[in-house]
């Protein structure tokens, strides 16, 4: 069975509240035991602080409304977009220009220079295809940081150097967007005090008009009493 909604989220309920709120005031304050016109402006301190406690809560809910909105519309998709291109970097990596035998010519280098070089590039090849099925198994909603340690082990040494450099590069951009993303996500929450307040600010809403009606009301029948002749 689905539980219902709590009080506060039903309009009938704030309603209801608003005017009991009024209906108790307009008793106490103008029929039983009328207030002065001095009360009645220190009532003005009661009803603003209670109006400005409950538009607290609607601060975090614009903060929550708009953290997700940049989250669905920009965030999301920078991240889908640079963990593409973390591939799209990994793969091409895996071309000819890594994954390549060398031609052996009169003009090449000695024979152990190229053995050497060859090795380097055999190594880094092998790494970044490693990489290329790590890569695989990742999700786009994946929010762990890429780690090519962790996924392939450290990079050979040797090799073509440049390689590295931009595969890093394609990296720290889509790791440094999985912090803004993170970030983003913790703005989208309130803090205690903030939830406490976004859940009472309608009554408290309520409440603060109520009261500043039944000064208006009380105003107008002091200016009343004062304009009726006097017997």
């Amino acid at each position: 069975m689905l539980s219902r909604l709590p009080w506060f989220t039903n309009s009938w309920v704030i309603l209801g509240a608003f005017l009991s709120f009024l209906v108790i005031f307009h008793v106490l304050f103008v029929r039983l035991s009328p207030l002065s016109s001095i009360q009645w402006k220190q009532i003005d301190y009661i009803w603003l602080t209670v109006a400005f406690f409950g538009i607290i809560g609607s601060v975090s809910e614009n903060r929550t409304i708009a953290a997700d909105s940049i989250l669905q519309s920009v965030a999301k998709h920078r991240r889908d977009n640079a963990l593409s291109r973390v591939i799209a970097a990994a793969n091409a990596e895996t071309s000819r220009e890594i994954c390549r035998k060398f031609v052996i010519s009169e003009a090449s280098p000695p024979p152990e220079v190229i053995a050497q070089k060859q090795r380097e590039l055999d190594a880094q090849c092998a790494w970044f295809k490693k990489v290329v099925e790590a890569l695989k198994t990742r999700t786009k909603d994946s929010t762990r940081r890429i780690d090519v340690v962790q996924m392939a082990g450290p990079p050979p040494a040797g090799g073509d150097e440049r390689a590295y450099s931009s595969f890093q590069q394609s990296i720290a951009w889509y790791n440094e967007i999985l912090e803004n993303i993170e970030k983003l996500e913790k703005d989208k929450g309130s803090s205690d005090i903030e939830s406490f307040f976004r859940a009472l600010g309608p009554l408290l809403i309520a409440f603060a008009l109520a009261l500043r009606i039944t000064k208006v009301a009380g105003e107008v029948a002091i200016e009343r009493a004062r304009q009726s002749p006097k017997v």
